[in-house]
């Protein structure tokens, strides 16, 4: 063993494909959203009950709603951890 993790790493990459919370993928919403035209953060809380317990998904959402994407393989900036003072 010489401490590289290239090859077990690649079978542990990070893949951010839902919101935990109530287990619902990016790609279940964006079908959602394609079937009725449009939908918002806000329509899919109310259909899925997304972004309302923890709210670390919303980031995610807003952008599989801009870009189309439904895996995101690092996360997003507005999601780091908040620091009290």
């Amino acid at each position: 063993m010489t401490g590289d993790c290239s090859d077990s790493c690649a079978s542990h990459s990070l893949r951010i494909d839902r919101c935990v919370c109530v287990d619902v993928t990016f790609e279940q919403m964006r079908v959602f959203a394609d079937d009725r035209g449009t939908a918002d953060v806000a329509q899919l809380r109310r259909a899925f009950g997304c972004a309302e317990s923890c709210g670390l998904c919303e980031p995610y959402i807003e952008r599989m709603l801009d870009s189309r994407t439904v895996v995101f393989t690092s996360p997003l900036p507005s999601c780091a951890p908040q620091r009290s003072a």
